[in-house]
């Protein structure tokens, strides 16, 4: 289960990018809420994720708009 949950948050990450540098926050609201509920589900299976990401430096869960991209230090590399 850590493996794969590690790879959705991933996935997230990188569609959570790609929906900001699009500029569409409607989409980015939608992947920042499913990766919220992926580390979610991590916190509650005691899968600690502070390696992952530095959750203080993701957008708020909200309609967002701005710059955020996976190649900032606070990302795990792949």
């Amino acid at each position: 289960m850590h493996t794969e949950l590690r790879a959705e948050v991933r996935s997230a990450l990188r569609n959570l990018t790609a929906a900001r540098r699009a500029e569409l926050p409607y989409s980015a609201y939608l992947h920042r809420k499913l990766l919220q509920k992926l580390l979610d589900t991590a916190d509650q299976c005691g899968i600690d994720t502070d390696t992952w990401l530095d959750r203080t430096t993701l957008p708020p869960l909200g309609l967002v708009e701005g710059p955020f991209t996976l190649d900032e230090p606070h990302h795990d590399p792949e």
